[in-house]
């Protein structure tokens, strides 16, 4: 009885393990430079994934913003983020931040937005390959203005 009690125990053990084990992270935002067209511009090729294909339009397209905002791309004009501190800066803009990603604000910063290939579906999930223009120097101006960066040389 003691073995077996000692059996289930490790059985159990292991199962746990199995369980818990961290999956490697799985970066979900995936953009990549294109090309810097003008002055001020840049386009880049973006996925989105989603259950609907709508939906993933507009993944794709917030990623880009998350990237140029808080990642950088490097070998770019904006190879650092425009933003530093994510956290922070979505704490003290909270209104901010609402309206340009879930009130859809950073569309008046897309200049064009073409799908590179055919949506796909795999396993109930659509992703969607975009190239999208983007005004960055418009972008910058709209962060000055709001006060979530300051301006340049200040």
């Amino acid at each position: 009885m003691k073995s077996i009690t000692i059996l289930l125990s490790v059985i159990l053990f292991v199962l746990t393990i199995g369980i818990n084990a961290q999956k490697p992270y799985e970066h979900d935002t995936q953009v990549n430079f294109l090309q810097k067209e003008s002055q001020g511009t840049i386009t880049v090729r973006s996925v989105g994934k989603a259950k609907k294909l709508n939906d993933a339009i507009v993944k794709a397209e917030q990623n880009v913003f998350d990237v140029l905002l808080f990642r950088g791309i490097p070998e770019t004009d904006v190879s650092t983020p425009m933003i530093t501190d994510e956290g922070e800066a979505k704490a003290n803009n909270q209104d901010f931040f609402n309206q340009f990603f879930d009130g859809y604000g950073y569309k008046k910063f897309i200049m064009s937005s073409i799908e590179s290939s055919p949506p796909s579906k795999k396993k109930g999930v659509r992703t969607v390959t975009l190239d999208i223009k983007v005004n960055i120097q418009s972008l910058r101006k709209e962060l000055e203005n709001s006060g979530i960066i300051r301006k340049f040389g200040f």
